[in-house]
């Protein structure tokens, strides 16, 4: 399944594609029809959360993605109409590119100023990746399931946001803790080291080693994910 590092590397390839951009088309597959109300909106904002993309535009209302297990999303040359085959969930067509999904579980669309209140996302944990994370939401929620193992723990997006099979294990391996210790075992500074490293590791993979910052010059056994 694609990680937090995937959806915000996917995230801002979109939006040089993207941004100030109106909408030609809008499909989602398990609509009827287009949803011609869009055509002429604007595209304001791309961004990431943990594992999910949000693509906001300026008539209130936001494209929810989750690629799921094997989902992806491809920006192609288009100069019409989209055809949708069985596997497309979602196409956004702007002046000379088609943004389309495929193999995604949810594509759906919700009001931006709902978000706070979409059963969804109220319950989505801190997102690893986002500017403004602080750690300590995230161990607070963590220590709510003391008898969890750790290694289930940093998965449930509902305690953090982001981290999937592969962190999770690179994390543990680097800081030397058993997946299976529960969360009981491990006190503050332990689990703010794994969401640390996390972070890092997961920053390093979306801006690359110039930018990551205290990104050691080797990470041994990297993770390295492409869209």
């Amino acid at each position: 399944m694609p990680e937090g590092d995937t959806l915000h590397r996917l995230a801002g390839k979109l939006r040089p594609v993207l941004l100030g951009r109106a909408v030609e088309e809008l499909v989602l597959a398990r609509s009827e029809a287009p949803h011609r109300a869009f055509v002429g909106s604007r595209i304001v904002t791309v961004e990431a959360r943990g594992k999910n993309l949000l693509v906001h535009f300026d008539n209130g209302y936001a494209l929810h993605v989750h690629l799921g297990m094997h989902g992806s999303v491809r920006t192609t040359p288009s100069n019409g109409p989209a055809r949708l085959a069985p596997s497309v969930a979602f196409v956004l067509r702007v002046e000379g590119v088609a943004i389309v999904g495929r193999w995604a579980p949810k594509a759906r669309l919700l009001k931006s100023r709902t978000l706070a209140v979409d059963p969804y996302f109220r319950t989505l944990g801190e997102d690893l990746l986002g500017e403004q994370f602080e750690p300590g939401d995230p161990i607070a929620r963590l220590q709510t399931r003391p008898r969890l193992p750790i290694g289930e723990a940093v998965m449930d997006q509902r305690l953090v946001a982001g981290i999937g099979n592969v962190y999770k294990s690179e994390v543990l391996f680097r800081q030397k803790v058993d997946p299976f210790a529960p969360v009981a075992s491990l006190d503050d500074a332990k689990l703010g080291a794994i969401l640390a490293d996390a972070r890092m590791l997961m920053q390093y993979n979306v801006d690359g080693p110039a930018h990551a910052e205290g990104a050691p010059k080797v990470l041994p056994r990297m993770p390295m994910r492409t869209t």
